[in-house]
């Protein structure tokens, strides 16, 4: 089933659609674009030169939603712009890959209510079942797309970072210096809150950003700390996007 605008099919799922083209395929063309481009912004016919397509195919359009729907670029009266997300996605150090790939599985609405529901390996003999109930289509119409949508998943969510279930504790009979940190685990889901798989030795990091979601992990070495480094790095892009956002209303007016 699709969502057809124009040229372009969106493939569509009940109340969601997903990306045609998959994550790893288009990294490949948002490293090209940046290698181009870098910081500025480029025009649709600009992209189909580049990649030598047809500015009017509906390939290219596809390609540009899909880009979109991960996060690796940005578009603002039909010109486009590599996002930080895109750009460490794949120009950033180790760290900075694995949590720019990993914000941009997260970015795809579907995949976040699979996981939720199905964990990153969904069983093929009832996955039918399984999306019929997240996104409310009918069993008959299920059936028909699950082989792909599971498909498409798996294929994506080998980006999401390993997150760790909370493990209930028991409340301390006297309250800790600080507070008890245990309420923050229910303020987000496990896919809205990325949690570092780690020893329980160290400090304890958490870090709350309503826009970017949670990040809570214990600091054990460089690599740890690397991570933290990184989400910081993620709220100071936002703070300078909504900055540029700003500046330019207020030129406009």
């Amino acid at each position: 089933m699709y969502n057809i605008l124009g040229d372009l099919q969106m493939p569509r799922v009940g109340m969601y659609t997903y990306p045609l083209f998959r994550l790893n395929a288009l990294l490949g063309t948002t490293k090209t674009l940046h290698e181009k481009f870098g910081n500025k912004d480029f025009t649709r016919e600009h992209v189909a030169q580049v990649l030598g397509q047809k500015p009017t195919s509906g390939g290219l359009s596809q390609k540009l939603a899909d880009l979109k729907a991960y996060g690796l670029i940005s578009d603002s009266q039909s010109r486009y712009t590599v996002t930080d997300l895109g750009i460490k996605a794949t120009f950033g150090r180790e760290a900075e890959r694995t949590n720019a790939l990993d914000k941009a599985v997260r970015n795809v609405p579907l995949w976040k209510a699979i996981y939720e529901k199905c964990g990153k390996d969904p069983l093929a003999d009832t996955f039918d079942l399984d999306l019929a109930e997240i996104t409310g289509i009918t069993a008959p119409e299920s059936k028909n797309v699950a082989g792909a949508v599971r498909k498409s998943f798996i294929e994506d969510i080998k980006y999401l970072l390993s997150v760790k279930t909370p493990v209930e504790e028991p409340e301390p009979e006297k309250p800790t210096v600080g507070g008890n940190l245990e309420p923050a685990r229910d303020r987000k889901s496990l896919m809205d809150t990325p949690q570092i798989e780690m020893p329980a030795t160290g400090g304890i990091a958490v870090i709350q950003f309503p826009q970017l979601g949670e990040l809570k992990g214990v600091i054990r070495n460089k690599k740890s700390l690397d991570m933290i480094r990184n989400f910081l790095d993620e709220i100071e892009d936002y703070f300078k996007t909504e900055e540029q956002k700003s500046a330019e209303q207020t030129k406009d007016q």
